[in-house]
């Protein structure tokens, strides 16, 4: 327990002061050979107001954890709400999944920063030792209406398969 609480941390930390990997690289290339635009890249708004940030923000997490086979999943601990910060709000979603104690839960983490990464998600910071997975993902370069994502896994403790999801909005307003 003490192992979950502690990746929460780590988790909240980078959430709110992970910055770009310098020679961080775009997502997808524009052109005719580009791909149709993926459900779990976020689509921005008209106006950043609070129901439509949450609206998306929730649906993309909700994108991401529904494809985790729902078997492997015996809780799902999730947090949706108005997070102030120094230059505004944004909208932040948590999920702590407890996964089946067979699953691994770095493998499980990847398949989702795999799946965001295919979509045209960009990869900033990540690591994958010691039991712990964890990486940090942006929608795109403009940090104005970018979606920030956290995804991590804590298999240093055997049996106890835990794989969290941070996602947050750009900017309210």
């Amino acid at each position: 327990m003490l192992r979950r609480a502690a990746l929460v941390v780590v988790v909240a930390l980078a959430l709110t002061s992970c910055a770009p990997e310098s020679g961080s690289t775009a997502g997808p290339a524009a052109g005719p050979s580009a791909r149709q635009p993926s459900t779990i890249l976020p689509t921005v708004p008209g106006e950043m107001t609070t129901d439509s940030v949450q609206s998306e923000t929730v649906r993309i997490a909700d994108e991401l954890i529904a494809s985790i086979d729902p078997a492997r999943i015996v809780n799902d601990d999730e947090y949706s709400q108005e997070v102030a910060a120094e230059a505004g709000a944004y909208w932040g979603v948590l999920h702590t999944l407890t996964l089946q104690p067979s699953i691994d839960a770095a493998a499980v983490a990847e398949q989702i920063a795999g799946r965001m990464t295919d979509a045209g998600w960009i990869a900033r910071d990540g690591t994958n030792q010691d039991g712990t997975y964890l990486i940090a993902l942006s929608s795109s370069e403009d940090a104005a209406t970018s979606w920030f994502c956290v995804v991590g896994a804590d298999a240093s403790v055997p049996g106890d398969s835990v794989v969290t999801l941070q996602l947050a909005s750009p900017p309210i307003g």
